[in-house]
């Protein structure tokens, strides 16, 4: 019998040398190369998944409201037919804007001006065309709420493509429509655009707004 370890004789009678016989590997070896480059490629993936994960998440929490400066305060919603429909209904809104000296509230049904000279306080709001106020009627995705929403009365697509600022009309069905570039928006879904041409802003500009659920209403957004 030829020995396992050593040198042996081939047929031609030349020594041969025999190379050792490994049976399994010894318990500290490295893994092979293939090995390694697959645990590699594993934690480069794993990486870019959190990394895209982290993206998202905050790009979400930064987009939901927009990076404009906007105020209005009122403290008598409850005496306002058309803003106390809005805020206490659920699907109803109400346009806030200013013409001829007046504060005006206005919805499908009525439109009710308040002198500005008796409210000299409500001429300090900040917007570009007033606002869009009401309560949602879909629960919101992450809260499921029904949402007090304010946004910017102007439609964001003539605005940031053109500087124009063009007011909304409001649309049964919680809707709002731009007359100037037929585009539509669904007030009761965070002001998406939900018909015409795609444009650069998906969403209306959605503020920041609080109501105690009486007669005091907040909008306070504040650019970043």
């Amino acid at each position: 019998r030829q020995p396992l370890h050593g040198r042996s004789q081939s047929r031609h009678g030349q020594t041969a040398r025999r190379l050792p016989l490994r049976i399994g590997c010894r318990s500290n070896q490295s893994p092979p190369r293939q090995m390694k480059q697959l645990l590699h490629l594993k934690e480069i993936l794993l990486t870019l998944i959190l990394f895209l994960f982290g993206a998202c998440s905050g790009d979400t929490v930064e987009t939901t409201y927009c990076n404009l400066r906007a105020f209005f305060r009122y403290d008598n919603v409850l005496g306002v037919a058309p803003l106390n429909a809005a805020l206490n209904g659920f699907g109803e809104y109400c346009t806030i804007y200013t013409a001829n000296g007046n504060l005006y509230f206005k919805n499908l049904r009525q439109e009710l001006p308040v002198p500005l000279t008796a409210i000299a306080y409500y001429k300090q709001y900040i917007s570009i065309a007033g606002f869009i106020v009401g309560r949602s009627n879909t629960p919101d995705m992450i809260t499921q709420q029904l949402e007090v929403y304010a946004f910017d009365r102007t439609c964001p697509n003539c605005w940031n493509d053109n500087f124009v600022s063009k007011p909304l009309e409001l649309r049964e069905n919680g809707q709002a429509h731009c007359s100037r570039c037929g585009r539509t928006y669904d007030l009761n879904n965070g002001g998406i655009q939900m018909s015409g041409e795609q444009g650069s802003k998906s969403h209306l500009y959605r503020y920041r707004v609080t109501y105690n659920g009486s007669n005091s209403l907040l909008i306070n957004n504040t650019a970043r």
